[in-house]
């Protein structure tokens, strides 16, 4: 997997070190850093263990303030809960992003070291084109999640934001109205449903009073999959609804359609189908 990494990602703007574990890793950046060594970023495969992972970066965290390397972790399609809470917390402290596949793996190195593209090969920029293929109906449109749990709006930004889309958020219904007063711009909201205090049921029924929001797409998040449930989202004001665990292709479907206009009002689910120099360090 290292050579897979290192062969997608490989351009004359990169220098690779390797690393078995994350206790190599550490050997290598402190005799990089003894020997003078500039390093750029780390890509951390979480095969190699998710809580040595996290363990690691925060000791590299710790060791580089205030200037620390990009982090990008590699990992599977369906980001584990925890991870996302950790990778959320991280992300607060220096550039920690997550990459579920070798494609937006290269998207993020180009995007974080600021990689001069012209010096990539035709595959690699073909993957990116791929990649960043615009949604007019997703792209520079703005999304509110109101849900009380980190670990959920950090998965759901770094999805939607590959759509290049702005991501606005709120931990509870209250603040979540605040916020949405605050950008009446907003264009979609994703409401978890099992929320303390004001739940999503009461946030929905509390945006349908607001002046201007009466039609604003409002997409119910819940864990429960039952009609009884479905109805009771639809009749609080809720354009559509969508079960978790998510499946964030079928969410964006969702979106596009509500976005598109395309939207079905009677409460049928809607289905469709510092610029850095040249040279850099890559651990």
């Amino acid at each position: 997997m290292r050579k897979k990494i290192i062969t997608f990602l490989d351009a004359s703007d990169l220098e690779f070190s390797e690393a078995t574990s994350v206790d190599q890793a550490l050997e290598i950046i402190s005799a990089g850093r003894a020997a003078g060594a500039r390093l750029d970023g780390i890509v951390i495969d979480w095969a190699v263990s998710e809580v040595a992972g996290i363990e690691f970066i925060e000791k590299i965290q710790a060791q580089f303030q205030p200037y620390v390397p990009a982090l990008i972790t590699f990992g599977p399609a369906q980001l584990d809960p925890t991870r996302a809470a950790a990778l959320h917390r991280l992300s607060k402290i220096s550039s920690v992003r997550y990459a579920p596949s070798l494609e937006r793996l290269l998207d993020e190195t180009v995007v974080l070291l600021h990689r001069v593209e012209d010096q990539l090969s035709p595959l690699q920029k073909s993957v990116l084109a791929n990649v960043r293929q615009i949604d007019p109906h997703l792209s520079g449109r703005k999304v509110l999640i109101i849900d009380d749990d980190l670990r959920n709006i950090f998965a759901l930004t770094s999805a939607l934001e590959h759509h290049n889309i702005q991501v606005i958020h709120a931990e509870t219904g209250r603040s979540g109205i605040e916020v949405l007063l605050q950008n009446p711009d907003t264009n979609l909201v994703l409401m978890d449903i099992m929320m303390p205090e004001m739940d999503g049921y009461e946030t929905t029924k509390a945006i349908r009073k607001l002046p201007g929001f009466a039609s604003l797409p409002i997409i119910a998040l819940t864990a429960k999959a039952m009609k009884g449930d479905r109805e009771k989202c639809l009749q609080a004001g809720a354009s559509d609804y969508v079960a978790k665990p998510v499946d964030l292709a079928y969410l964006v479907s969702v979106m596009r359609t509500w976005m598109a206009g395309l939207g079905v009002p009677s409460g049928l689910t809607a289905r469709t189908g510092s610029t850095q120099p040249a040279g850099f360090r890559l651990v």
